[in-house]
């Protein structure tokens, strides 16, 4: 996308610059190399780990979780997004601007012009297509809904170039701007948005999470097996005696599974609620929180108690072919 390629970022990183950015903001709008300019109230890139989220609560009871801007409403123009509505005066409060997809599902629940979000009730303002996602992250949403919240209050600053301008150059003019307002001894936060790389290291970071997480489940998996297949050779003795005495494999099977199915549903009822309350606090900052749902905790379950079914019936199918006679005699 040519557009990104011209954006450069300017975190209000210190309270000097807060404090004098009306007056920055005006020198760095007048400049000629500068075609558009933007604040936001949140970081950048914007992708589905640096979005904070909210939650919408369908007549249903399932609470929705969706992505969430907060932004002056020249959002919209700034990147290029088509959206039917009015265009309100940063910082006015009670508004909200929602997603096609979320206007649709309001639609269907009979909303009318309001939707609840959080618990609080905001007028809807307009309806945009979606919010802005950079280049790294665009087509992986598959969320039901995003909202932006008009806002004045500013964290970082985009500034679109003008084409075929000199970026680095605009870059060091954007610095010596500041300097006017900012001492050398507080840092500057400009890029050129193309040189972040929040969103690569994010992903990065979550294939090296998921391969660790596969190896782990497969160690799991061949701990189980393992733990299973030396436990009924070490019984075997046993199981051809209670063969002898009349036991049923029904008998067979409950002497080896109770201790194993107890085990498992035991632990699991204490470390996943540990270990996902954990990582919700750990995360609850970086919007990645919201992947962390109980139907996760459901899915892991189910293939824990699937690969030792397998495992257990494999074992036992096994054990219950053996010939009591033939089994004493070796031993």
């Amino acid at each position: 996308m040519e557009e990104e390629e011209r954006l450069i970022t300017l975190k209000l990183n210190t309270s000097t610059i807060q404090q004098n950015w009306d007056a920055i903001r005006s020198d760095i709008a007048r400049m000629p190399e500068v075609a558009e300019l933007i604040t936001l109230n949140e970081d950048f890139p914007n992708d589905l780990y640096t979005y904070t989220y909210t939650s919408y609560k369908k007549a249903d009871g399932r609470e929705i979780p969706f992505p969430c801007c907060l932004a002056e409403p020249g959002y919209f123009k700034f990147f290029r997004i088509p959206m039917r509505g009015k265009v309100l005066d940063a910082g006015t409060e009670g508004f909200v601007y929602v997603n096609e997809a979320l206007a649709d599902l309001l639609a269907e629940e009979g909303a009318g012009g309001s939707v609840v979000l959080d618990g609080k009730s905001y007028q809807i303002a307009g309806v945009f297509k979606d919010l802005y996602y950079s280049n790294r992250s665009r087509g992986k949403s598959g969320m039901e809904g995003a909202v932006l919240f008009p806002t004045h209050t500013a964290k970082v600053c985009l500034l679109k170039a003008v084409s075929g301008q000199n970026l680095h150059q605009l870059q060091d003019k954007l610095v010596d701007i500041c300097r006017r307002y900012v001492p050398s001894t507080l840092p500057l936060e400009i890029h050129l948005a193309e040189e972040l790389s929040d969103y690569a290291e994010l992903e990065l970071f979550g294939q090296v999470v998921s391969l660790l997480a596969a190896i782990s489940l497969l160690l799991v998996i061949l701990s189980i097996y393992s733990s299973i297949s030396m436990d009924t050779m070490a019984r075997r003795k046993e199981v051809a005696i209670r063969k002898i005495n009349g036991a049923r494999p029904s008998d067979i099977a409950k002497l080896f599974a109770k201790p194993y199915v107890t085990l498992f549903i035991g632990i699991f009822v204490i470390v996943y609620p540990l270990a996902r309350f954990v990582l919700v606090r750990a995360m609850e900052e970086t919007g990645i929180w919201f992947v962390y749902g109980w139907q996760w905790g459901v899915c892991l379950f189910v293939v824990m108690a699937v690969v030792m079914g397998l495992s257990l019936g494999w074992q036992i199918w096994r054990i219950m072919r053996l010939d009591p006679a033939e089994e004493i005699r070796t031993e």
